[in-house]
């Protein structure tokens, strides 16, 4: 994917300009970094370490365009997947927080229509039973749905490598998030299935489902009396700066091309159920957010307040997580895979340092790309874990 010449310019040169940390050999990291890139077959990638009170590092690495040669820099923008589901759970805390929803309520007092579980219809699902995937609600296998052509794509750019992917996203009815919930969750709705769901009901069970965050999103956009996407502009991307944050199918000045593991570029789409993992972001804005996640888990502030923060967060309780991880308590954080995107934010509960690792490549198809990613994973880890707090 790379031209090897323009990339090792590209790499000559940022090293010259890196800053200097007293906690971590920002120079050594980025050689041991570069390496293991030069040996990958990533098309680009940005990493970042990042505190509660500053970013230790921020680097890229690579092509956001392979064909036009066009660096991946902090600023070039792409979807982060699943990473997206952190955002919504911030959005829910912050509605918990002003009032406006109660974590233990049932999700019915909030939607325009009623969900229930066709295998136990007394049992309420209950608000946090979203957050924590415990709320026995499933993808179901017409989930794929959600991929959607992007209406701002010039089609004259394809070829007939993407004539498949095309006639996939080409075949999926354009639905809104409200419309694409009803159909799936709903007894009259197209999708409905009672696979849609798990026999072992409500708070039974955790079982990572994309539809958790979509229904915690509608929540948000009908208590708010706002679309989601502009409750997540006013209440967390301006308060935080996120100047470059958007969504799928929103048009972007800085949006990097996305690849198949094959090296063909991947046709932009957009996400009916964005949000679920349709947040488009950059380097930049995550680091931002992590940012102040990391200032809220350690006690020194943030926007939203301590007990906002532990309810956000895994905890010593584990119905207690919005969206931030499952399983182990101790890694907090989420990892994101669609068509041409992998992204990863996370961090130690013992050591509150994170890391942020992005490419535009989804490393989940592919093992050999999954090993390379592992290893550029570890270096981050270990220079995270380095840091002196």
């Amino acid at each position: 994917m790379k031209n090897a010449s323009v990339y090792w310019t590209l790499i000559g040169f940022s090293l010259l300009y890196l800053p200097l940390n007293a906690q971590l050999d920002t120079f050594a990291l980025s050689q041991q970094l570069a390496e293991k890139f030069s040996a990958a077959d990533l098309p680009g990638m940005a990493v970042a370490v990042v505190g509660a009170d500053q970013i230790y590092y921020q680097r890229t690495f690579g092509y956001a365009n392979v064909e036009e040669e066009q660096a991946f820099s902090p600023q070039s923008c792409m979807p982060v997947g699943s990473v997206t589901k952190t955002l919504t759970g911030f959005a829910v805390v912050q509605l918990i927080e002003e009032g406006l929803l109660k974590w233990d309520a049932p999700i019915n007092s909030y939607l325009p229509f009623t969900i229930d579980n066709p295998y136990s219809p007394e049992s309420p699902i209950l608000l946090y039973q979203l957050l924590n995937h415990t709320s026995s609600l499933q993808d179901g296998k017409n989930y794929g749905q959600t991929y959607l052509l992007d209406d701002h794509f010039d089609l004259s750019q394809t070829t007939g490598t993407h004539e498949g992917y095309l006639n996939f996203l080409r075949s999926h009815e354009a639905r809104s998030m409200e419309e694409f919930v009803r159909e799936t969750l709903t007894p009259k709705g197209s999708m409905y299935k009672k696979k849609n769901f798990l026999k072992a009901g409500p708070g039974k069970e955790q079982s990572y489902s994309n539809i958790n965050a979509t229904v915690a999103g509608l929540i948000v956009q009908q208590v708010s009396g706002k679309s989601f996407t502009t409750y997540a502009e006013e209440a967390i991307f301006e308060p935080l700066g996120m100047a470059a944050s958007s969504w799928s199918g929103e048009k972007s000045d800085c949006a990097a091309r996305l690849y198949f593991p094959s090296g063909y570029w991947v046709p932009p789409y957009k996400l009916a159920t964005y949000p679920d993992g349709g947040w488009t972001t950059n380097l930049s804005d995550l680091s931002r957010f992590l940012g102040d996640v990391l200032t809220g888990f350690t006690g020194q502030g943030g926007i939203l307040t301590a007990d906002s923060y532990r309810n956000l967060l895994p905890g010593d309780e584990d119905d207690r997580r919005a969206f931030w991880g499952m399983g182990t308590t101790r890694v907090i954080g989420h990892s994101g895979s669609d068509p041409g995107v992998h992204c990863e934010l996370r961090f130690s509960a013992d050591h509150p340092v994170g890391i942020i690792l992005m490419t535009n490549v989804n490393v989940e198809d592919s093992e050999a790309l999954w090993e390379q990613y592992r290893s550029i994973r570890k270096v981050l880890e270990t220079a995270a874990a380095s840091i002196e707090l």
